[in-house]
């Protein structure tokens, strides 16, 4: 993406590099490790690098938004203790 909005000014900042950054995602039979290409921006009006932030993976994460759903779940929705629902996600879909 050549230009984003500034996530501080909301002014266009223009795509300065590109950086990798990996991921684990759910799957029956194996855990499924994503290689993401992300955007770095430079905002030239406030002086600040930013990252493009995607809509399945938080800030800093290493689990998608999936995992973490699905843990969530298993707790709040199956009524699990947190080390039945750990277990359960190592088990069920090979994440720790």
């Amino acid at each position: 993406m050549p230009v984003a909005a500034c996530d501080i000014c909301q002014r266009s900042a223009e795509c300065f590099t590109t950086v990798k950054r990996l991921a684990i995602d759910l799957h029956l039979e194996h855990p499924v490790l994503l290689h993401i290409t992300v955007s770095v921006h430079y905002c030239a009006d406030c002086h600040h690098y930013f990252r493009l932030q995607l809509p399945f993976l938080r800030r800093d994460a290493i689990y998608t938004n999936r995992v973490v759903d699905k843990a969530v779940q298993s707790v709040y929705e199956d009524g699990m203790a947190m080390r039945r629902a750990a277990i359960r996600m190592a088990r069920d879909f090979w994440v720790q």
